[in-house]
């Protein structure tokens, strides 16, 4: 992606994960690129296990506290990405601007920003509203796996939604398969998202001196925006 929508650069040398969690992918694109990566988050638990996971694959990350409304880094990044929905969790504009200028900020000049949030579409219709499960390799689980298996389920029949400030309460269950390969529920909370529509992203983008580059309905690029089956929106921007 960077190397079709990018421009100035010869290839990554440097890139930023915000909200990281484990920081899978900051692992996988540092061995993949040779690239610097960074992976900012503001757990300090989850910076460790993040720490462990990346050791033991053998990537070379570096791991900032932070909160990724308001950084600041030593040196300038060619990337900074967003991913699974990370930016919903900016509940208002006022922290989503705050947000894009630190990443302007951090970026070089026409260095990039993808941001991959729920199709808006999917607000539209009530679909956002309903369950969407997801197993430890971002696939689709089966009811039924290896015992101690992991599967993530988003939303739930009665989650609601502020029309007004945009806001889904969405319940999050974590499920593990027991010794029967059986899932059965560990956890369950709610997270409150924003869903943003594409408009809204352009203009935040606009204040924060960034450009849409490009707009995809998933993160493979043959997705068109606007197929009536994109899963998500993934905006590109550019920093001007």
């Amino acid at each position: 992606m960077h190397q079709d929508k990018g421009s100035g650069h010869v290839g990554l040398t440097a890139v930023l994960a915000t909200r990281c969690g484990p920081a899978r992918h900051a692992s996988l694109l540092q061995q993949k690129t040779g690239s610097f990566a960074i992976a900012l988050d503001n757990s300090q638990a989850m910076l460790a296990y993040a720490k462990d996971a990346a050791r033991r694959a053998g990537a070379s990350v570096e791991f900032k506290q932070g909160d990724m409304k308001q950084f600041h880094l030593q040196e300038r990044v060619d990337m900074v990405y967003m991913l699974f929905g990370t930016f919903g969790h900016l509940l208002d504009s006022q922290s989503a601007q705050r947000c894009l200028q630190s990443i302007h900020a951090a970026l070089k000049p026409d260095g990039l920003l993808v941001i991959e949030l729920a199709h808006p579409a999917d607000a539209f219709d009530g679909s956002l509203m309903q369950e969407d499960e997801w197993g430890e390799d971002g696939n689709e689980p089966s009811q039924v796996g290896t015992p101690g298996e992991l599967a993530v389920q988003y939303g739930k029949s009665g989650d609601q939604f502020d029309a007004i400030e945009q806001v889904l309460q969405r319940t999050v269950t974590i499920c593990q398969a027991d010794s029967n390969g059986k899932m059965q529920k560990v956890l369950s909370e709610t997270v409150p998202q924003r869903v943003y529509t594409y408009q809204e992203l352009k203009l935040l983008a606009a204040m924060s001196s960034f450009d849409v580059h490009a707009a995809y309905g998933d993160m493979q690029m043959d997705v068109s925006f606007c197929d009536p089956d994109a899963p998500r929106m993934v905006l590109v921007l550019k920093r001007l």
